[in-house]
């Protein structure tokens, strides 16, 4: 995400599961900060991080999947998601208008056979 002005803006992450998903329920996501300071951790489906751009206009990412659990249920599955990323003005529930951005970046996470 980068800032290109003057005006501060808050933007949202946010995961829109495709899919009703055992594994989906099951994966942990964690969003780090370039610097490894943690924004969020906890479990995919309800992801919702809120920031402001920093001062430097500039804020990268690194985001981490983990699966609790190894039950049969979760073998083979299949996890569809989208990370949504979304510049907002007052709520991340509003309907966006006027000027904003969105991106979203779709994913899929397969689970192997144990």
């Amino acid at each position: 995400m980068v800032k290109d002005g003057i005006q501060n803006f808050k933007y949202y992450i946010k995961v829109i599961p495709d899919t009703d998903s055992p594994l989906c329920d099951s994966l942990k996501l964690e969003v780090i900060n370039k610097d490894l300071s943690s924004i969020y951790n906890g479990t995919l489906n309800n992801t919702l991080v809120t920031k402001t751009i920093s001062e430097n206009g500039k804020e990268s990412w690194i985001l981490l999947l983990e699966l609790n659990g190894n039950s049969k249920e979760l073998s083979e599955r299949v996890c569809n998601f989208k990370i949504q990323i979304r510049t907002y003005r007052n709520s991340p529930q509003e309907t966006p208008t006027g000027l904003y951005a969105q991106a979203e970046i779709q994913n899929t996470v397969y689970s192997g056979n144990w």
